[in-house]
């Protein structure tokens, strides 16, 4: 292989226009130069922990939200009901409070 130049295969083997293609121009090899990315081994731990982390918060924000809506309509719900007195239980009769 000329200094210089690399030869590229595609990830799907039996579909892919790669350098085994074109072997007409400069035996299908591409100068490094034209080059714009290299592919990183994806079996490193980063690489799986990451993505796993970034969809978590991504899931959050969508129930953070519909429990902040949750409690907006409960307070409004609230805000239109009467007050309710707190029921005693076991009392017979109107319960008075301390006399001051």
């Amino acid at each position: 292989m000329p200094e210089g130049k690399v030869f590229l295969m595609g990830d799907n083997r039996g579909n892919s226009a790669d350098s085994r293609y074109h072997q007409d121009v400069a035996d299908g090899t591409v100068p490094v130069a034209d080059v714009l990315g290299v592919v990183v081994d994806g079996s490193r731990p980063v690489f799986t922990v990451v993505p796993l982390v970034v969809m978590s918060g991504l899931l959050a924000l969508p129930v953070a939200a519909g429990l902040g809506i949750a409690a907006l309509v409960a307070r409004r719900r609230a805000a239109r009901r009467p007050a309710q007195a707190w029921p005693v239980f076991g009392a017979v009769g109107p319960v008075e409070g301390p006399q001051g």
